[in-house]
């Protein structure tokens, strides 16, 4: 199948997929802000579900493989929301049924979790966050015009489109799915296998720390999403919901448009990095400060709601795995969001009015800053200093130190095992290509000189390489590609 379609339908996939998400903010915060649905925190309970879905799905995905190709887990979890959403909808729009509420709460994030690990599993090739966070975009958008237009149709063509979406979600997540690509022959976990032991220590260390540090940061941005939905006052039917939210989307793609433009621009750059997640910050925080302007109080909710969104599902999902296999790596990233929205609902009931204050707005910001900050520092404060030399003129050596077996030459050796660093780390065909002239200490030009790009592409495909493999140096990479062990 061509990859261009397989991009469409991942993002048809995506956006279906959604829907049950924008559901809940929607109907609960708009719609039925004002109704005595609004206080029994059924979100809450659909968070909790979602979580422990996902955490049985974290151990579970290493024993049985990819997901997405276990067609009666992928039918079950479908067929599982479709029931929730079908209950939730009854439940807020049919008198005399608010039973089924929480019922259709629990079966909905039940559901949702291994469809939104097959999400992952299908958004596999496209490792890039650049491309993941315009698709996320792109997909958020489509998914919130298309809930505006479901509700303005009759209910019962309503609660009937609704209930489809997850079971078409789960067809195009299935359909974009490539099993003979690098992202499924990793997925599987058949030929090559690495453990902490043989990565060393002070790897396995710097790859915990940047995996605690991400699911940190998805925990305290996602804090204000359930402070909003409690410590807000209820919205109101009489406020310009459609130019509120029209607004909202168009955010969106113009932020994602610029981050887009940033990184393809100066993509191994601090600060273009930050612009994402300080925007994202900046829209959260607002409502905090101008929570007496309802329109406007909401418009930064929504925005900034549909922001994190984006931003910690391209996090999550390009995150390096480490010890985790990359979907058990974007599981966590779920479980710590709902955990921390989780805190927020628990805070805003807590709190009351007073978790609107300017001081309260602005602790946050600080410290979701300060995370987002460190993260990025770590990232990058040895990016001028990661790549050696190459040997000088007339010298000659081998800093690839795995013996060649029997009949194979040291680059046969070499191509061997990154090829299996390839497969463990998803990487591209190309970014495979670069790893092989790095391990045999070529210089980004050297290496942009032998494959025919240009050198800031090359030093683009390094930093992807880093990135991917949780390492800061090339005696680093090294060693970890010498650790990869081949099992046939």
């Amino acid at each position: 199948m061509p990859q261009i379609l397989r991009v469409v339908l991942l993002l048809l996939g995506i956006s279906f997929y959604l829907l049950w998400l924008i559901a809940g903010v929607f109907s609960f915060l708009v719609w039925y802000g004002d109704s005595p649905y609004h206080g029994m925190n059924a979100w809450l309970v659909t968070l909790v579900a979602n979580a422990v879905s996902l955490a049985l799905a974290y151990f579970l995905v290493r024993r049985i493989g990819p997901l997405v190709q276990r067609i009666p887990i992928v039918v079950a979890s479908a067929c599982v929301t479709a029931a929730g959403i079908a209950l939730v909808s009854i439940a807020l729009n049919v008198d005399g049924y608010l039973q089924f509420m929480i019922p259709g709460c629990v079966l909905t994030g039940i559901g949702a979790g291994p469809l939104a690990l097959c999400w992952r599993e299908c958004s596999e090739d496209l490792a890039s966050k650049r491309i993941q966070r315009s698709l996320f975009a792109l997909a958020m958008a489509l998914d919130t015009m298309f809930y505006l237009l479901v509700v303005s149709l009759p209910f019962v063509v309503a609660l009937i489109i609704c209930t489809l979406a997850p079971i078409c979600s789960a067809l195009f997540f299935l359909y974009s799915f490539d099993s003979s690509s690098k992202a499924g022959s990793v997925l599987k976990q058949e030929r090559v296998t690495v453990t902490a032991s043989q990565r060393g220590t002070a790897l396995a260390r710097e790859q915990g720390t940047h995996l605690a540090m991400l699911l940190l940061c998805c925990l305290s941005l996602s804090f204000a999403q359930g402070v909003f939905r409690t410590g807000f006052p209820a919205a109101s039917a009489r406020l310009p919901w459609t130019l509120i939210i029209s607004s909202a989307v168009l955010t969106i793609v113009g932020v994602a448009a610029v981050d887009l433009f940033l990184l393809q621009r100066l993509p191994s750059k601090t600060l273009p990095r930050l612009f994402f997640p300080v925007v994202v910050i900046a829209c959260l925080a607002m409502p905090f400060f101008v929570s007496q302007d309802a329109s406007i109080a909401h418009f930064f909710t929504f925005a900034g709601c549909f922001l994190l969104m984006v931003y910690l599902y391209s996090e999550v999902d390009a995150a390096n795995p480490g010890r985790h296999l990359p979907t058990q790596v974007f599981a966590l990233g779920i479980i710590a969001s709902n955990i921390g929205c989780i805190l927020g609902i628990v805070f805003g009931n807590m709190a009351g009015s007073t978790s609107t204050t300017a001081v309260v707005g602005l602790l946050y910001a600080a410290v979701c800053l300060a995370l987002c900050l460190c993260r990025e520092l770590r990232k990058s404060s040895v990016e001028s200093e990661r790549f050696l030399p190459v040997a000088k003129s007339g010298e000659k050596y081998n800093i690839f130190r795995i013996p060649a077996e029997p009949g194979m030459t040291m680059i046969d050796s070499i191509s061997r095992q990154c090829h299996g660093a390839a497969i463990q780390y998803a990487l591209s065909t190309r970014e495979e290509e670069v790893l092989r002239y790095l391990v045999r200490g070529k210089s980004a030009k050297s290496i942009a000189s032998s494959t025919y790009i240009s050198y800031n592409t090359t030093k683009t495909h390094m930093s992807h390489i880093y990135q991917k493999l949780g390492i800061h140096t090339r005696e680093a990479m090294i060693q970890l590609v010498e650790s990869i062990t081949i099992n046939e």
